[in-house]
């Protein structure tokens, strides 16, 4: 652990007891060879257009847009396409977890920071989602523009294509007002942090009713649901979170 890491440590004592968190890390470490520790903001906390919050991992402001990562720490198999609500880690044969798709949870960063930065409408943002070195991707094929699926070890290839296809468009001025507006949401005090978990278990993603706990029809697994269906027809499995290790 270097210097930083030591002090960072001390300072956020709760980040790294979290097993998910040591994902971020890792990605957070290899970023600061293309981006100025200054440029890379963690633990960001928005708002959303439903008045909810919501925690974006790492994001990177550059000359060319906004890099928004989605850190996944997951060893097994890692099965899904872009379309899909859930995808699904094999971890062997009688071990499977589902876990909600990961493009889709960053597609609502992506969202709150268009709010947050209503102010530069004209930004580019890269939706990317990476995987722990310890998986083997299975996904489909990624179409959607902007999008990346990676694992950790392709981050620096990933970004350096970016870097040769498109342009800078955002000036040094404005690199620092973006950087300085996000950095009052980065990683902010404690009661901030609860509140946003407490509105992730108990309220809808979609519009902010309450989750409710409903069974399943067809299999009769239990799930939570959006109280306002069917205006509302949000869900969310009620089982336990995608293995880290393996």
């Amino acid at each position: 652990m270097g210097f930083f890491d030591f002090f960072d440590a001390l300072f956020n004592s709760e980040e790294y007891a979290d097993t998910g968190k040591a994902g971020e890390r890792f990605t957070y470490r290899k970023l600061k060879g293309r981006f100025g520790a200054s440029e890379i903001l963690r633990n960001v906390y928005l708002k959303k257009e439903n008045g909810l919050s919501t925690e974006i991992d790492l994001l990177a402001v550059g000359q060319r847009g906004i890099y928004v990562f989605e850190s996944k720490n997951y060893s097994g198999a890692i099965y899904g396409k872009e379309t899909d609500k859930q995808w699904t880690q094999w971890l062997n044969k009688n071990t499977k977890n589902r876990f909600p798709n990961p493009i889709f949870q960053n597609n609502a960063h992506i969202k709150a920071l268009q709010l947050a930065l209503a102010s530069f409408p004209t930004l580019e943002y890269f939706n990317i989602v990476v995987f722990s070195e310890r998986c083997s991707l299975k996904t489909a094929p990624i179409t959607l523009p902007n999008t990346y699926v990676i694992k950790r070890d392709a981050l620096d290839q990933t970004l350096g294509s970016i870097f040769k296809t498109y342009k800078q468009v955002i000036t040094t001025a404005q690199k620092k007002e973006i950087i300085t507006l996000l950095s009052k949401s980065s990683r902010p005090e404690k009661a901030i942090r609860e509140q946003h978990i407490q509105e992730v278990t108990t309220k809808c993603a979609f519009c902010g009713s309450d989750l409710v706990e409903r069974q399943s029809k067809k299999n009769g697994d239990k799930f939570y649901g959006c109280s306002n269906f069917p205006k509302c027809r949000f869900t969310r499995p009620i089982q336990k979170e995608a293995s880290h290790s393996g």
